[in-house]
């Protein structure tokens, strides 16, 4: 059984990161993984406690997630050198293996206590976004300043086709109406003054 679940933990692995590179919107690596830049400056905001919203992984989740998916991968490869003959006994391997352990259960429970604490201060159930894939829009996503209109930019990766933009495109709309709060959602495709915006002003380009 325990050799059976670290062969199946590694092949879930192994799906998460194939996942990273084809897989949909805020699934992809390119979407959420921040460069050390973005990294510090989201640590900075969030102890003073203004942290800004993020509809996807925000950095420090994106961090643990690698974090994660890096120690569950040496758990189940240390665990597997263990069954060789060459392997067999080794001290070193097995310190590996046993504190990727440790420090993967501590990580998870680090994680799921800061969804959790999030989840309270952003008014979102982010345990069940975890399970279902979907972030319902609240609130907390919209300019304090102004509730009347808000606006959702989608950057898709390069490479990305117009049916991958479409789908994106309506997946968000989706989304965003389930919002009882909002009244009306306008989608665009492009950028610039690729095509016109109905809450621009009367003679506004």
């Amino acid at each position: 059984v325990h050799k059976g679940c670290g062969y199946a933990t590694l092949a879930l692995v192994a799906a998460r990161v194939v996942w990273g590179f084809i897989g949909s919107g805020h699934a992809r690596f390119a979407s959420f993984v921040p460069t050390p830049r973005t990294l510090a400056a989201y640590l900075r905001a969030l102890v003073r406690g203004r942290e800004p919203h993020s509809l996807g992984h925000n950095p420090a989740g994106a961090v643990m997630i690698l974090f994660l998916l890096g120690a569950v991968a040496a758990i189940g490869v240390s665990g597997w050198m263990l069954t060789l003959d060459a392997f067999w006994g080794n001290d070193i391997v097995e310190t590996v293996h046993t504190q990727a352990v440790d420090l993967s259960l501590l990580a998870v429970a680090l994680h799921v206590l800061a969804n959790v604490l999030a989840s309270v201060r952003h008014r979102e159930n982010l345990i069940a976004s975890m399970v279902t894939g979907c972030k319902p829009v609240t609130t907390s996503s919209r300019p304090q300043d102004d509730l009347s209109q808000t606006q959702v930019y989608l950057s898709l990766p390069p490479g990305s086709t117009f049916n991958d933009t479409h789908a994106a495109a309506e997946a968000a709309r989706v989304i965003v109406a389930r919002n009882p709060q909002v009244k009306m959602v306008y989608t665009a495709i492009g950028g610039g003054a690729a095509g016109s915006d109905p809450f621009a002003p009367r003679g506004a380009s």
